[in-house]
């Protein structure tokens, strides 16, 4: 693997967290004074989508049931929750971006460096043979390597095994390495909405700080707003853009000074979502 595949890999990581970043403003401005913010195209499409459920008469009779008003000729007179909606499917992503990059990130400095896989495991002499060759038995020991050390939460895979087994010191300030806190709640809320419909558990209660403390109680969906996503991306940013620099200069010989552009440290203040 070459340094210049490392860095179509950071510019195609990039890229995601912008389109998404983008993603939510735009349907940020859209959805905003619903249906009045909406192009007549996209108001005749939503008629056409509640006509389509319309016929329905199983779904015809539910929606009835829960919003009486769902027959009116548009769907402005009661709530529809497309806000949450958004910032739910962006925290998601943005989540897995940045967790795709630190893999792949672990996979190039593994690939450069073979010892980084010495570790004490077995295989069988059966596996080693099914891989045919030395690069697909590297493959097969890096693919297994990397699904070993997925099951952490991604502060602990910076503490372990990028600093500890890869030796990658993020040199981050103390400001910065404050900056970075929320990450751990930011997790946490995702995790609540990929695996239980965003929803606060007894395990993962999630406490959101805004004017003032406010705990989501077990059962209720957790608010995910717009200071939110912000500190995702630009957590997703610094995190990636330093990870990247430290890698680039350890495993592929680059100096400092070719890599002053890559660097990303957006100066704002994110929101201190936590889990307790």
């Amino acid at each position: 693997m070459e340094w210049k595949d490392y860095a179509e890999r950071f510019a195609s990581f990039s890229l995601s967290v912008t389109t998404t970043e983008a993603l939510v403003y735009m349907t940020k401005r859209l959805i905003e004074n619903y249906p009045n913010n909406l192009p007549q195209a996209q108001r005749d499409a939503m008629l056409e989508y509640k006509e389509k459920l319309l016929k329905d008469p199983a779904t015809a009779k539910n929606l009835e049931e829960v919003w009486p008003e769902f027959k009116q000729d548009c769907w402005s007179e009661f709530e529809i929750h497309f806000e949450s909606g958004v910032y739910y499917q962006a925290l998601v992503m943005l989540y897995a971006h940045l967790d795709a990059f630190i893999t792949d990130s672990i996979r190039f400095a593994c690939k450069r460096e073979l010892r980084q896989l010495k570790r004490q495991r077995q295989i069988s002499w059966e596996d080693v043979i099914s891989c045919g060759n030395w690069d697909k038995l590297i493959d097969e020991l890096t693919k297994r390597y990397l699904f070993e050390i997925s099951l952490p939460s991604t502060v602990k895979r910076i503490e372990t095994v990028i600093t500890k087994h890869l030796g990658i010191n993020l040199r981050f300030s103390a400001e910065t390495w404050d900056f970075l806190t929320p990450l751990a709640g930011l997790e946490c809320m995702r995790n609540l909405i990929v695996h239980n419909g965003g929803r606060a558990d007894e395990q993962m209660v999630v406490s959101i700080d805004e004017n003032e403390e406010k705990d989501v109680k077990v059962g209720e969906q957790i608010p995910v707003t717009i200071v939110q996503i912000n500190s995702m991306v630009a957590i997703s940013r610094v995190i990636a853009s330093e990870l990247f620099v430290e890698i680039s200069k350890k495993f592929f010989g680059k100096k400092e000074s070719e890599l002053k552009f890559y660097l990303w440290y957006k100066k704002v203040k994110p929101h201190k979502g936590r889990a307790k």
